[in-house]
Protein backbone atom coordinates (compact mmCIF):
# COMPACT_ATOMS: atom_id res chain seq x y z
CA UNK A 1 0.00 0.00 0.00
CA UNK A 2 2.82 2.43 -0.09
CA UNK A 3 2.27 3.02 -3.92
CA UNK A 4 -0.87 4.76 -3.89
CA UNK A 5 -0.31 6.77 -0.49
CA UNK A 6 0.98 9.57 -1.75
CA UNK A 7 -1.42 11.68 -0.07
CA UNK A 8 -3.66 12.27 2.92
CA UNK A 9 -6.98 11.97 0.39
CA UNK A 10 -5.64 8.47 -0.49
CA UNK A 11 -4.78 7.48 2.97
CA UNK A 12 -8.24 8.27 4.49
CA UNK A 13 -9.66 5.97 1.45
CA UNK A 14 -7.61 3.03 2.02
CA UNK A 15 -7.73 3.45 5.96
CA UNK A 16 -11.64 3.40 5.54
CA UNK A 17 -11.41 0.17 3.68
CA UNK A 18 -9.06 -1.17 5.90
CA UNK A 19 -11.13 -0.55 8.95
CA UNK A 20 -14.37 -2.52 7.21
CA UNK A 21 -12.12 -4.93 5.98
CA UNK A 22 -9.57 -6.25 7.96
CA UNK A 23 -11.26 -6.71 11.44
CA UNK A 24 -14.93 -7.94 10.02
CA UNK A 25 -12.97 -10.90 7.41
CA UNK A 26 -10.32 -12.11 10.82
CA UNK A 27 -13.48 -12.81 12.60
CA UNK A 28 -15.54 -13.82 10.14
CA UNK A 29 -13.03 -16.19 9.30
CA UNK A 30 -12.06 -17.15 13.01
CA UNK A 31 -15.69 -18.57 13.32
CA UNK A 32 -15.78 -20.44 9.83
CA UNK A 33 -12.21 -21.57 10.50
CA UNK A 34 -13.16 -24.05 13.49
CA UNK A 35 -15.11 -26.21 10.89
CA UNK A 36 -12.61 -26.22 8.56
CA UNK A 37 -9.20 -28.10 8.08
CA UNK A 38 -6.03 -26.36 8.49
CA UNK A 39 -5.12 -26.94 4.64
CA UNK A 40 -8.19 -24.69 3.72
CA UNK A 41 -7.38 -21.87 5.92
CA UNK A 42 -5.99 -19.47 3.78
CA UNK A 43 -8.23 -20.01 0.73
CA UNK A 44 -11.31 -19.43 3.65
CA UNK A 45 -9.47 -16.65 4.69
CA UNK A 46 -9.40 -14.89 0.96
CA UNK A 47 -12.92 -16.08 0.08
CA UNK A 48 -14.12 -14.39 2.84
CA UNK A 49 -12.18 -10.98 2.10
CA UNK A 50 -13.52 -10.97 -1.20
CA UNK A 51 -16.98 -11.34 -0.48
CA UNK A 52 -16.38 -8.36 1.88
CA UNK A 53 -14.44 -6.50 -0.36
CA UNK A 54 -17.80 -6.32 -2.75
CA UNK A 55 -19.49 -4.63 -0.21
CA UNK A 56 -17.20 -2.15 1.36
CA UNK A 57 -16.45 -0.68 -2.37
CA UNK A 58 -20.06 -0.60 -2.77
CA UNK A 59 -20.48 1.16 0.57
CA UNK A 60 -17.43 3.09 0.43
CA UNK A 61 -18.83 4.40 -3.07
CA UNK A 62 -22.08 4.64 -2.20
CA UNK A 63 -21.90 6.64 1.37
CA UNK A 64 -18.60 7.37 2.90
CA UNK A 65 -16.33 8.37 -0.54
CA UNK A 66 -19.19 11.16 -1.63
CA UNK A 67 -20.16 12.45 1.90
CA UNK A 68 -16.47 13.12 2.49
CA UNK A 69 -15.65 14.78 -1.09
CA UNK A 70 -13.42 11.59 -2.08
CA UNK A 71 -12.74 9.80 -4.88
CA UNK A 72 -12.23 6.07 -4.32
CA UNK A 73 -10.97 6.24 -8.29
CA UNK A 74 -7.80 8.08 -6.56
CA UNK A 75 -5.84 4.83 -5.48
CA UNK A 76 -6.57 2.65 -8.55
CA UNK A 77 -6.27 -1.01 -9.03
CA UNK A 78 -4.60 -1.31 -5.04
CA UNK A 79 -8.16 -1.03 -3.34
CA UNK A 80 -8.96 -4.65 -4.99
CA UNK A 81 -5.67 -5.80 -3.84
CA UNK A 82 -6.76 -5.23 -0.42
CA UNK A 83 -8.30 -8.50 -0.82
CA UNK A 84 -4.66 -10.24 -1.05
CA UNK A 85 -3.21 -7.82 1.92
CA UNK A 86 -0.32 -9.67 3.51
CA UNK A 87 -1.82 -8.39 6.87
CA UNK A 88 -4.77 -10.05 5.94
CA UNK A 89 -3.25 -13.42 4.71
CA UNK A 90 -0.57 -13.83 7.08
CA UNK A 91 -3.09 -14.36 9.89
CA UNK A 92 -3.92 -18.09 8.84
CA UNK A 93 0.01 -19.03 8.91
CA UNK A 94 0.32 -20.21 12.78
CA UNK A 95 -1.01 -23.68 13.45
CA UNK A 96 -2.71 -22.29 16.48
CA UNK A 97 -6.84 -21.35 16.79
CA UNK A 98 -7.82 -18.13 18.48
CA UNK A 99 -10.57 -17.17 19.83
CA UNK A 100 -13.34 -15.24 18.51
CA UNK A 101 -12.94 -12.26 21.09
CA UNK A 102 -9.19 -12.22 20.60
CA UNK A 103 -9.73 -11.87 16.98
CA UNK A 104 -11.39 -9.02 17.23
CA UNK A 105 -9.11 -7.41 19.64
CA UNK A 106 -6.15 -8.14 17.26
CA UNK A 107 -8.00 -7.23 14.05
CA UNK A 108 -8.49 -3.77 15.76
CA UNK A 109 -5.17 -3.30 17.04
CA UNK A 110 -3.57 -4.37 13.49
CA UNK A 111 -5.56 -1.97 11.25
CA UNK A 112 -5.06 1.06 14.04
CA UNK A 113 -1.70 0.05 13.41
CA UNK A 114 -1.66 -0.32 10.04
CA UNK A 115 -3.72 3.34 9.57
CA UNK A 116 -1.57 5.19 11.61
CA UNK A 117 1.12 3.95 9.36
CA UNK A 118 -0.63 4.54 6.13
CA UNK A 119 -0.94 8.28 7.56
CA UNK A 120 2.81 8.79 8.83
CA UNK A 121 3.53 7.60 4.93
CA UNK A 122 0.88 9.45 2.91
CA UNK A 123 1.32 13.09 5.26
CA UNK A 124 5.35 12.78 4.59
CA UNK A 125 4.96 11.82 1.19
CA UNK A 126 2.40 14.61 0.48
CA UNK A 127 4.62 16.76 2.41
CA UNK A 128 8.22 16.32 0.42
CA UNK A 129 6.24 15.64 -3.31
CA UNK A 130 3.90 18.70 -3.50
CA UNK A 131 4.80 21.44 -0.30
CA UNK A 132 1.24 20.56 0.94
CA UNK A 133 -0.34 18.46 3.26
CA UNK A 134 -4.35 17.66 3.22
CA UNK A 135 -4.71 20.39 0.63
CA UNK A 136 -3.22 23.16 3.80
CA UNK A 137 0.32 24.71 1.73
CA UNK A 138 3.39 24.28 3.85
CA UNK A 139 6.17 25.25 1.52
CA UNK A 140 5.80 26.85 -1.93
CA UNK A 141 7.22 23.44 -3.74
CA UNK A 142 8.07 20.04 -2.91
CA UNK A 143 11.15 19.45 -1.31
CA UNK A 144 11.50 15.95 -2.26
CA UNK A 145 9.50 15.36 -5.70
CA UNK A 146 10.67 11.77 -5.82
CA UNK A 147 8.24 10.98 -2.90
CA UNK A 148 4.95 11.36 -5.23
CA UNK A 149 6.69 8.18 -7.16
CA UNK A 150 6.89 4.55 -6.04
CA UNK A 151 10.28 4.71 -5.52
CA UNK A 152 10.15 7.48 -3.87
CA UNK A 153 7.43 5.18 -1.38
CA UNK A 154 9.60 2.63 -0.86
CA UNK A 155 12.47 5.12 0.10
CA UNK A 156 10.49 6.65 2.51
CA UNK A 157 9.47 3.63 4.10
CA UNK A 158 12.92 2.29 4.12
CA UNK A 159 14.33 5.40 6.17
CA UNK A 160 11.49 5.60 8.51
CA UNK A 161 12.43 1.57 9.32
CA UNK A 162 16.00 2.83 10.02
CA UNK A 163 15.45 5.74 12.44
CA UNK A 164 12.54 3.16 14.23
CA UNK A 165 15.10 0.64 14.72
CA UNK A 166 17.64 3.56 16.21
CA UNK A 167 14.96 4.78 18.45
CA UNK A 168 14.03 1.34 19.43
CA UNK A 169 17.58 0.17 19.69
CA UNK A 170 18.38 3.83 22.02
CA UNK A 171 16.01 2.90 23.84
CA UNK A 172 16.26 -0.71 24.75
CA UNK A 173 20.14 0.64 25.48
CA UNK A 174 18.56 3.02 28.09
CA UNK A 175 16.52 0.61 30.14
CA UNK A 176 19.37 -1.83 29.96
CA UNK A 177 21.58 0.41 31.47
CA UNK A 178 18.59 1.81 33.93
CA UNK A 179 18.19 -1.88 35.24
CA UNK A 180 22.15 -2.12 36.04
CA UNK A 181 22.04 0.79 37.77
CA UNK A 182 19.59 -0.30 39.91
CA UNK A 183 21.63 -3.73 40.67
Amino acid sequence: LVLPATSIQNAVVLALAMAMLLTPTRVIATFLGRRTGFKFRAVLYTLISGILYAAVAWVMDAYFVPALGLDIRSVGIYLPLLVLEPLIIKRYESQARERIWTSFKKGVITTLGFCLVLFIVAGLRELLATGTLGGVVFFRAGLLPMAALPAGGFILIGVLAAVWRSLVNTFKKRISLGVKNLE
